[in-house]
């Protein structure tokens, strides 16, 4: 996870990846709640990023309710949490 968030951040990508990013700073830090310090407008992306590459986290479920299968896909079912 370090090397890509470094590539990121060497490339100067970080404002183009914002979404994928932030995504990348949660899993590392092993906690989707590190969502919650980011903007409504890339967190909401980055919320169903996370579901879709680490959906086992455990918070998860509380930044998107109703997570507990492939069917609740936050893309699926046109719910974010807010």
């Amino acid at each position: 996870m370090r090397d890509c968030l470094e590539a990121i951040d060497k490339k100067e990508w970080k404002d183009a990846w914002r979404p994928i990013y932030e995504v990348l700073r949660a899993v590392e830090e092993g906690s989707a709640g590190y969502l919650k310090r980011i903007a409504v407008e890339i967190r909401d992306p980055a919320v169903v990023i996370l579901w879709r590459i680490a959906s086992q986290l455990p918070d998860l479920a509380e930044r998107a309710p109703g997570l507990a299968g492939e069917s609740a896909c936050p893309t699926k079912t046109g719910q974010l949490s807010n």
